[in-house]
């Protein structure tokens, strides 16, 4: 397969990247600046320089394309000010919009990332692909990023709701190694609140297996089916680093702290998944070990 990708040069995209390239696939990565990505991805991909925040991809990058990974989105883990906000917003409806403007409607497939944010916060609820959406400035971003990426043409349209993806290498696990190896880490608010989360391994396998199987469509959770409270978590990674876990940050201080960025880490979200796949980090430990 010949695949374009945008956000290549995040944690989630430069792994993707080299996976799609050691299958033996064509890799075609969208970015805003293409002399720093260059370092970032396989030497086989072709990168094309265009910034889809306020510029539409050129119909002409689509030729001999086979599927569409989208992955690009501004970083969420730094305060929400109002200028970050509109960067987490824009770069989400306008890119998704700005890549799918020219796309024609002979590209077989697309898969799009989301969020679990989609839920909002929802206490002990089990939530599923059916379940209704939920409040909140995640909530609302997830809705119309979905509802962009819905206007897809081609036969085959996969969104994946994300939920806390596990790596050292970024998102949420790589703050908290740091704070935790600092002696400072412990459960937040009541700990009660539900984690769900994935491995990076397992994430792009699932996307993989998005790209190779026709049969794949529509929303899914991309979660392992093992969500645990905050405590347990918490506890699993002083564990995982041999720390000592201290008590309870209350939610008042999290929340004068991180301000309205605090939703990310006092939501609860006790998410499954139907995506047809057999996680191999199917518990948080296996997860800390890969």
């Amino acid at each position: 397969m010949n695949i374009l990708m945008t956000g290549g040069t995040g944690f989630i995209g430069r792994e993707l990247a080299k996976k799609i390239v050691s299958s033996g696939n064509k890799l075609t990565v969208v970015t805003r600046n293409a002399d720093s990505s260059k370092n970032k991805l396989p030497s086989e991909t072709k990168i094309i320089e265009c910034d889809l925040n306020d510029t539409p991809l050129p119909k002409e990058s689509f030729e001999g394309i086979d599927a569409i990974v989208n992955l690009a989105g501004e970083p969420i883990d730094a305060r929400w000010t109002k200028q970050h906000k509109y960067k987490i917003k824009n770069s989400r409806i306008e890119g998704t919009k700005n890549l799918l403007l020219n796309c024609p409607t002979t590209i077989p497939a697309l898969i799009s990332a989301s969020a679990i944010g989609y839920y909002g916060d929802r206490g002990n609820e089990e939530l599923t692909e059916s379940s209704r959406k939920g409040s909140g400035f995640l909530s609302d971003v997830c809705e119309e990023w979905e509802r962009e990426a819905q206007s897809f043409k081609g036969s085959r349209l996969v969104i994946l709701r994300f939920g806390m993806v596990l790596s050292p290498q970024g998102g949420a696990l790589k703050t908290l190694i740091k704070i935790f190896k600092a002696h400072v880490g412990s459960p937040v608010g009541s700990g009660r609140q539900w984690v769900s989360f994935i491995s990076l391994h397992d994430l792009i396998d699932v996307i993989m297996e998005s790209l190779n199987n026709n049969k794949i469509s529509g929303i899914f959770n991309a979660v392992n089916n093992n969500p645990l409270p905050n405590e347990e978590f918490s506890k699993g990674l002083a564990k995982k680093l041999d720390v000592m876990l201290l008590p309870c940050v209350p939610a008042i201080a999290i929340k004068l702290v991180l301000g309205e960025m605090s939703e990310l880490i006092l939501y609860s979200q006790k998410v499954k998944s139907a995506f047809p796949f057999k996680f191999k980090d199917s518990t948080v430990e296996s997860a800390f070990k890969s």
